[in-house]
């Protein structure tokens, strides 16, 4: 067994992470498989992959498997059976006789192995496993938590809303005409904002004089550094006031918008619904005649529209509630009512874990009892809880005799506010989640054991596969670019708590928040308001790997592997390799590390559909010339590397199956990603594509025996067949 790496809680310091996960590992890691992310359709497409990389004896040689999303599900799934064993209680492995996921030319349930991809295979359904948690009670569980949290934020405006008005609004010389003076005196704010901006203006340009005669009177003074700096300070503080103006000119609509509809009976109470009837309207409709250019164009500016309406109409519905406390008597109910709404907004919204509450753990949830379910249920072939994975926590995987392939889960760190462009341009940060360590360059790396301690059990293996397959969450889309990057969207996400995403707290000990992340802190601290997601947050937001990279790439390259092999299950109809492009820009920026796919032979072009005539005389699809392309990585030292890049695509050669299915779904292989209940018909076809293109890969390499640079795997000849 070798030495255990040294117990250290955290550190900044990369390289002393790399030695750590090379003495788990016992040898240098030279060889790395990345699963992509893609929901269950990059799955089912890497179990096909593994199952042929198995076959060929070249999964045991694999050191390091990096996932995302969808790969994750695959990955974490092969971990988590490599450490439970097969349900009949023998080891598992990464050979064909005790590989997990079975062997492709064997039937169902004739092994312990298949009896595991059977599983899976039937229950690809996920979502709605079982007849009580069906779409319905999904769809419950959705209206419920946006229901909590409204409530929650409802609460917490209501009580703010209480205190500024009434200091504002108080004392009234006459009572009867609350509302109308309440009007007048917010009307003048925003214009004395704007009587100061204009002042201010006029007092600028008197600065900016009074430096050029000073310059002109003693100019071996430093006065063009001094009037530089001051013209930086000045400019921020003119934002503040502008935006202030804009601020109190909106709160200043909300007794305006109150005042005027008191004046039609019942009006009041329907001016906030009336205001988000508009703001659905605006955020769903699309003309049925409008063309799909003016579509992408204008929907941007639509949604936002949209959204602004619809967090107006929570505001405008909080200032009507607290205008009607504001009404009332002060007896019993006047007391019942504000103590409801401190109880609401303080004990519910400073207690109540929202990472347990919110539609992250329904997902996560789910996904466990799919890919890390009990033994029973594999056994019985039927849904179950998974209660044995529930609490294993990361740091007790990949430990012997298993200790590779060494997991690397890849998620991504929101640092939407982050002083550094690096990572605010790209709206975060690679953020892995593994054994020994878990952590980013940004916020530095803390140690397993000792990681989301304070106030939870831990970082769980189901927890890990569901963050890094969290699609959906506000500040965030896919490489640090979507529509939910916009404040205004990411905010009205926040205010419904629709996040897949996870509040973990901050790798360094010393700033890491002790209490479970709540509706407040950080759910309006970080999550509703803004510029508080940076990487020196004391609870950080953790999303989607592949909003960073979709493929698993980037943490493969930082180790400097001579040997990688990506296989891409993503949605790319176009045939773009969109993400892999993402990834080579990423890797070269940040690693000064080159990928090239310059081999004629080998090169990218041979997976665009179309590369190869299709004699078939009867079906004239266009398809590839194979399903995989081979790169060359160069090193910042100029040591070189090979990039075995497998790809999702149609290719001569392959059974009447899949063709049939592409027959019935034309989409296919680059079905779309928010199709989450897969059949088995649905599984086969992209587990069985995975195999087939691995296996081209496999046969190419074996048919390298006499090149001069040697096969690029090292792996026996291959068996007669696949």
């Amino acid at each position: 067994m070798p030495e255990q790496p040294p117990a250290v809680l955290y550190t900044k310091d990369l390289q002393f992470v790399l030695d750590a996960e090379a003495q788990h590992l016992g040898t240098k890691p030279r060889h790395g498989l990345a699963l992509s992310g893609g929901g269950i359709r990059s799955a089912s497409f890497a179990a096909g992959v593994m199952q042929a990389l198995v076959l060929g004896n070249v999964l045991k040689s694999i050191d390091y498997i990096s996932t995302v999303s969808g790969g994750g599900y695959i990955g974490s799934s092969l971990t988590w059976w490599l450490k439970q064993g097969l349900p009949n209680g023998e080891p598992a492995g990464t050979e064909p006789h005790n590989f997990p996921f079975g062997a492709r030319d064997q039937g169902p349930n004739t092994t312990a192995q298949n009896a595991i991809l059977d599983y899976v295979r039937f229950h690809g359904n996920y979502l709605s496993p079982s007849r009580q948690l069906n779409a319905i009670s999904l769809a419950a569980g959705v209206i419920r938590i946006a229901t909590v949290s409204l409530t929650v934020y409802f609460s917490c405006i209501t009580l703010v809303m209480f205190v500024v008005f009434g200091v504002v609004g108080a004392p009234f010389a006459n009572p009867e005409a609350h509302d109308r003076q309440l009007f007048y005196r917010f009307a003048t704010i925003p214009g004395a904002i704007l009587v100061l901006f204009f002042v201010l203006s006029l007092l600028y340009s008197i600065y900016t004089l009074v430096y050029q005669l000073l310059q002109f009177s003693k100019p071996a003074r430093p006065w063009p550094s001094r009037r530089y700096k001051g013209r930086a300070t000045w400019q921020g503080y003119f934002g503040w006031i502008l935006l202030s103006a804009v601020a109190f000119a909106l709160l200043g609509l909300l007794p305006a918008i109150d005042y005027f509809s008191a004046t039609v009976d019942r009006a009041r109470w329907l001016t906030a619904p009336a205001i988000l009837i508009c703001g659905l309207v605006v955020l769903l409709w699309r003309g049925r005649t409008e063309p799909a250019e003016t579509v992408v164009s204008t929907t941007g500016t639509r949604q936002l529209v949209g959204c602004s309406l619809i967090l107006y109409s929570l505001v405008m519905s909080s200032f009507t509630a607290s205008q009607y406390l504001h009404r009332m008597a002060y007896d019993m109910k006047f007391f019942c009512l504000l103590a409801g709404l401190v109880f609401v907004a303080l004990v519910l919204g400073s207690l109540v874990n929202v990472n347990y509450l919110g539609i992250h753990r329904m997902y996560r949830d789910r996904l466990m009892e799919l890919f890390l379910p009990n033994k029973e249920s594999v056994t019985s072939n039927t849904w179950g809880l998974a209660t044995n994975a529930d609490g294993m926590t990361i740091e007790t995987m990949c430990q012997p005799p298993h200790m590779r392939p060494y997991h690397l889960v890849n998620t991504n760190v929101v640092l939407v506010d982050s002083i550094k462009n690096k990572y605010k341009g790209r709206g975060g940060d690679s953020f892995i989640l593994s054994p020994l360590f878990c952590g980013s360059e940004a916020t530095g790396w803390c140690c397993s054991k000792a990681f989301m301690k304070k106030n939870d059990p831990g970082m769980t293996l189901a927890t890990a596969m569901a963050i890094s397959g969290a699609a959906a969450n506000p500040n965030t889309g896919v490489a640090g670019a979507g529509f939910a990057r916009n404040r205004l969207v990411a905010t009205l996400m926040s205010l419904l708590n629709l996040r897949l995403g996870h509040w973990t707290p901050h790798p360094d000990p010393k700033k890491s928040w002790r209490l479970p992340p709540n509706f407040i802190f950080p759910g309006i601290t970080s999550g509703v308001l803004v510029g508080r997601l940076s990487e020196n947050s004391r609870v950080v937001d953790l999303t989607d790997g592949g909003h960073f990279d979709n493929l698993g790439l980037y943490e493969l390259i930082r180790r400097r592997l001579p040997v990688i092999i990506v296989c891409d299950g993503s949605a790319d109809p176009s045939a773009q390799c969109t993400d892999l492009a993402i990834a080579i820009e990423r890797v070269k920026i940040d690693f000064r590390t080159n990928v090239r796919f310059e081999s004629e032979e080998f090169d990218l072009s041979r997976l665009q559909p179309g590369s190869v005539e299709n004699l078939h005389p009867f079906d004239k699809r266009p398809l590839a010339k194979c399903g995989f392309a081979v790169g060359t990585i160069t090193y910042e030292d100029n040591a070189k590397g090979t990039l075995l890049y497998i790809k999702a695509t149609l290719t001569p050669g392959l059974t009447h199956d899949i063709y049939g299915y592409q027959n019935l779904h034309p989409a296919y292989p680059h079905e779309t990603t928010t199709d989450q209940n897969f059949d088995e018909t649905q599984f086969e076809a992209y587990r069985e594509l995975g195999y087939h293109l691995a296996w081209q890969l496999l046969e190419a390499n074996d048919g390298r025996r006499g090149h001069p640079d040697g096969k690029w795997l090292p792996c026996p000849d291959l068996p007669l067949s696949p």
